[in-house]
């Protein structure tokens, strides 16, 4: 019996999973803390663990400026992700997601904003600022809230080898959405995952950007989870 590409995506990511060293671990360690309450919730580590996932998931390259500043340039977001008001977006579901999709932009516009102010200057005057793509702001949803998958180069590249729409706008991520909700091909990848105990709890946002994380990164025949 030949291996279906849902069997073989999902064995990737298993097979990641059971490696303690793989960065995949470190979107875990970020989400997690970010369910404490708030009486064990540390403002500094919270900021921290957001860092440590951004820069093992490729958020610290030069084009984004980011690896330029201290950790305490996420202070804003941090704060701004821990709000009441934020809390129903958590682990969102695909099917809550459809028609809470400006939410979730709107979301990630308050992260670009509480980014888009921190600056640096450099001995010659020149001022420095973060580039704050889709694929940062993407990121720090699913790491903190696990709301939105990552539009990274790989998740872009897996969507349109299916043909689904991957324009960051509320159209866009409802249609993605409602896509996944019907694919049977991406259903038989989440019931792999989810027969296994490290992957049972994984919010609908994470299995999607699994998903289209490798198989982008299998139609390229490239290897890894970022």
């Amino acid at each position: 019996m030949t291996t279906s590409r849902a069997e073989y995506l999902a064995k990737g990511v298993l097979g990641l999973e059971s490696q303690p060293l793989s960065n995949i671990h470190s979107w875990r360690l970020c989400y997690d803390y970010f369910a404490q309450p708030d009486d064990a919730f540390d403002h500094d580590e919270g900021a921290l663990r957001l860092g440590f996932f951004l820069a093992s998931w490729g958020m610290f390259r030069p084009s984004s400026k980011l690896r330029d500043f201290s950790y305490f340039a996420l202070s804003d977001v941090v704060a701004l992700l821990r709000l009441p008001s934020h809390t129903h977006l958590r682990g969102l579901a695909l099917c809550d997601a459809i028609r809470k999709a400006k939410e979730v932009l709107s979301l990630a516009d308050e992260i670009t904003n509480a980014l888009a102010d921190k600056s640096l200057v450099d001995q010659t005057g020149k001022i420095s600022k973060i580039t704050v793509t889709d694929t940062l702001r993407s990121k720090i949803a699913l790491g903190a809230m696990g709301c939105l998958p990552a539009y990274n180069l790989f998740f872009i590249a897996g969507a349109r080898k299916r043909g689904w729409n991957c324009h960051f706008d509320p159209h866009g991520m409802a249609e993605l959405f409602r896509s996944a909700l019907s694919d049977r091909e991406y259903r038989g990848f989440c019931a792999k995952l989810r027969k296994d105990e490290r992957c049972r709890s994984l919010p609908d946002m994470r299995l999607l950007d699994a998903y289209l994380n490798h198989l982008g990164r299998f139609e390229n025949g490239s290897r890894g989870t970022i």
